[in-house]
């Protein structure tokens, strides 16, 4: 697998990252379909239910606007293409490279943007019990680990998991092709940690992982290929927009 290009070891990588309450974003249906291509209406008109659909059309339409600010062209007329495992990705000619992610959970979806090859992004609500979650996405050791925890800790620890390893995974672009529980991270708490095992095959050095704040009852994550990271994050909703910026060093 081709790996990323990085930042030099004394720059930080600058993501900005965008947290939106979908149910919050105030367009008419028919404005979101302006900014939106003809694919995004599709994915949208597919939903099961008008709120889903509602949500998903929404998301694009954010997606594109945010993405419209770095390529300076009309919401419309990004070419976003996929690759080979279904990550989108922008067409940039005769540009350098500018990777995004998104992610959705319910009414809440994040974008993540930075001047580099890669990144992944995910948020998850967390919902219900997760004793079969947990052992179908955790290692043998991490059910371990995650089994000594206190019983309050045990099932954010889960999520916390899950958004970690499907950000890591999104950001190398195989996505869930790759089993989770064959990558191992830590379950707990920590503004920056690493994967702590992966398969042999996953060009997974150099990559780290970031916790994002959303909100109570939801978990978020951010994988980013860099030694350091100045992290911008926008909240978006109704009432504000609020601006959060975090500078982080990782381990070296």
């Amino acid at each position: 697998m081709e790996q990323p290009r990085r930042p030099s070891r004394d720059q930080p990588l600058q993501v900005d990252v965008w947290i939106i309450d979908l149910d919050a974003v105030r367009d008419t249906d028919d404005a979101l379909r302006a900014d939106v291509a003809p694919a995004d209406i599709l994915y949208a008109t597919k939903a099961a239910a008008p709120l889903l659909g509602r949500r998903r059309l929404a998301g694009r339409a954010v997606l594109r606007r945010i993405l419209s600010r770095f390529q300076h062209e009309q919401p419309s007329m990004l070419t976003i293409e996929s690759g080979p495992f279904g990550k989108p990705r922008l067409v940039r000619l005769n540009s350098p490279p500018l990777a995004f992610n998104m992610t959705r959970s319910r009414n809440m979806a994040a974008v993540a943007v930075a001047k580099c090859d890669s990144l992944g992004i995910d948020l998850e609500h967390e919902a219900g019990p997760v004793a079969d979650f947990a052992s179908s996405i955790l290692s043998r050791d991490e059910r371990a680990a995650w089994a000594a925890l206190p019983s309050s800790q045990r099932d954010v620890a889960v999520y916390r998991a899950w958004v970690r390893k499907e950000a890591l995974l999104k950001g190398l672009g195989c996505g869930l092709t790759q089993a989770p529980d064959q990558i191992e991270v830590p379950l707990l708490p920590a503004r920056l940690c690493r994967p702590n095992s992966w398969p042999s095959e996953l060009a997974v050095d150099g990559w780290q992982l970031a916790d994002l704040s959303v909100r109570a009852g939801i978990v978020g994550s951010l994988a980013f290929r860099a030694p350091n990271l100045n992290l911008c994050i926008t909240y978006m909703t109704e009432v504000d927009l609020a601006h959060e910026n975090i500078a982080l060093s990782g381990r070296t």
